[in-house]
Formats: C-alpha cells, structure tokens, sequence
C-alpha cells in the first residue's frame, strides 16, 4: 500500500500521520484493512515508514518530468510497495491534460 498523492496532500499526510500516531494502538491496519487482503496488519513501525515514502515521494514529485518519471522514481525508491496499480490514478490528478 502506499498514500494516495493525487491531492498533492503532502502536508495534511504528514499531520494525519502525526495525529494517528499519537493514539495508543500497537496493532495497526492500513489501506482497506484484512477483508481485501490489502492491509495487512503492522505494528507501529508503519508511521516511519509513510513518513519515508512522503518524503520521498514530495522530492521526486518536485523534479519528476511528468507521469512516467514519477512512476519510475517512486518505483525505484519502494520496489516492494506494489503501489503502480494506484500511479495512473494519482497521476491523473497530478498531471492534469497528460496522458497518463
């Protein structure tokens, strides 16, 4: 799973991130929890790494050419996210008239 970027949200992420944090759970469920199978739980671990991927992922937004490179880039970063089914969806809101 990875966070949906299309809203250029990068900021209120981090804050959404820094709000649930601070909550008291040690088991977390991400993405659309067990029923799908996309969400496996984790432990509290899970905010470091979504602060990591918005990092990440504002930097190579910043400097990515357009939908493609983007993709590459945050494919390359986390190859194990699984995340490219999400990319044309994101990107077509990132990249508004591009062809995505």
């Amino acid at each position: 799973m990875h966070l949906f970027l299309g809203e250029h949200a990068f900021g209120p992420w981090q804050a959404a991130i820094t709000a649930l944090e601070a909550l008291p759970y040690d088991t977390i469920i991400p993405g659309h929890g067990l029923p799908r199978g996309d969400g496996l739980p984790g432990g509290r671990g899970i905010y470091a790494a979504n602060r990591e991927y918005l990092a990440v992922a504002a930097k190579a937004f910043a400097v990515a050419t357009g939908p493609a490179d983007l993709n590459q880039r945050l494919e390359a970063a986390f190859p194990s996210y699984g995340g490219t089914a999400m990319q044309g969806l994101q990107n077509f809101y990132l990249y508004p008239g591009a062809r995505v």
